[in-house]
């Protein structure tokens, strides 16, 4: 009797031993629970928040995103309507300038090309400038920005002078006024620059070697007398380079030697007015700048006219 008393209090002792709380145990009282509860709340209350900002500047976010994807600014160019070509005036009409829709077209499209990634960077402007000049087309270009965002463009504009064919082989090259290569394809009435030996520069380019400034010169002469322009096909330079001679190709396949360029004649030949006054005689009494035979010879003070070429037997 006295052992199972024993026994049992033992179990007991052992029971109460277990259910005792442990030192874990103790951390989930109240105080702990509070905290949880609370840590979670504050973590809830964020994730609201953060769904609430995001659904309000949702709307201002895409109409940004609407406002970058708008088309870029156009361009608006002051083209030239006279022999300066020099345009300042915007809004005026392009059936009143020289250029051609191909070059005016051309030019608008280089002027956006070099404004596609960002109009609005610094040195957009600069970078439509530059591209502009180097197509020849413009000695200068200044770029504004208007309050609508159009490219307001003007600038000196050069005249083409002349259509290049080099000495034996294809292809046509266009220059303006002062030498230099032009970017496009000839759609005017300007005579040919024939005989040319050496090789194009870059487009916006001068044209190195004198052939080409020498033949524009004499085209430059020859405009003060539009009379005798007409009849005139090309200015050939094959013999520049060799004897410093330029000779007039006429409508009609005659050959009108000028001699040397007309800043500077060579020794033995008349002077450049004399040798304009020579055309012009030829030209009242014949009606033909090449007197209608296949060689004249225009550099002397008399000029000489003969039925067949120097040099053919």
């Amino acid at each position: 009797m006295a052992r199972a008393k024993a026994k049992g209090a033992t179990r007991a002792k052992t029971t109460a031993k277990t259910t005792k709380p442990s030192r874990k145990d103790e951390h989930d009282t109240e105080p702990g629970l509070w905290l949880n509860h609370a840590s979670r709340i504050f973590t809830g209350v964020v994730l609201v928040g953060l769904v609430i900002l995001l659904t309000v500047a949702r709307g201002p976010l895409s109409a940004k995103a609407g406002e970058a994807r708008q088309p870029r600014p156009g361009v608006s160019f002051a083209w030239p309507t006279d022999a300066t070509g020099v345009a300042e005036r915007h809004g005026s009409s392009s059936a009143k300038t020289w250029l051609s829709e191909t070059v005016r077209n051309g030019l608008e499209a280089v002027a956006l090309r070099s404004l596609t990634d960002d109009p609005f960077a610094p040195g957009a402007l600069d970078a439509a400038r530059v591209a502009l000049i180097e197509t020849g087309w413009m000695r200068d270009a200044s770029l504004k920005r208007r309050a609508d965002g159009v490219i307001a463009i003007s600038g000196h504009y050069r005249l083409p002078g002349g259509v290049v064919t080099r000495h034996a082989l294809p292809g046509q090259w266009l220059v303006a006024r002062d030498g230099v290569l032009l970017e496009g394809v000839n759609e005017w009435s300007i005579p040919r620059i024939v005989g040319v030996r050496l090789d194009p520069p870059e487009y916006g380019q001068a044209w190195i070697g004198g052939e080409i400034d020498a033949a524009l010169e004499l085209l430059e002469l020859l405009r003060t007398a539009p009379d005798l322009l007409e009849q005139v096909e090309a200015i050939d330079v094959s013999r520049f380079v060799s004897d410093d001679e330029l000779a007039i190709i006429t409508d009609t396949g005659g050959r009108v030697v000028f001699g040397g360029p007309p800043a500077r004649p060579k020794a033995g030949e008349a002077s450049t007015e004399r040798k304009l006054a020579n055309l012009r005689a030829i030209h009242d009494r014949t009606g033909r700048l090449d007197a209608g035979r296949p060689l004249v010879e225009a550099q002397f003070d008399e000029p000489l006219i003969n039925r067949i070429p120097t040099g053919t037997p």
